[in-house]
């Protein structure tokens, strides 16, 4: 059964920003939360070889990204897909 996920309306409003500044490319980075709660986004850049179709972050990014996570003592729940994060906000 597929949960709903949410995200606070200011997550949400940083999301569409992030995709809007290039409509034709897929974006990326790590969404952090609590259970289905998206409480904070972290966008990368895609760094993928074809980026209309497809999204890859950075090794070098990752880490940071990774690192920031922890500093903030922030979790990824579980992988979740852009759309998904973009159509429950809350």
């Amino acid at each position: 059964m597929n949960r709903l996920i949410r995200s606070r309306r200011k997550v949400y409003a940083q999301l569409l920003g992030h995709a809007r500044r290039q409509p034709h490319q897929e974006c990326c980075g790590i969404l952090a939360g609590q259970d289905e709660l998206i409480t904070r986004a972290f966008p990368a850049k895609n760094g993928a070889a074809d980026p209309v179709r497809n999204y890859e972050i950075a090794r070098e990014e990752m880490l940071h990204l990774m690192g920031e996570l922890r500093q903030r003592r922030a979790r990824m729940p579980r992988h979740i897909p852009l759309a998904s994060a973009l159509a429950g906000h809350q």
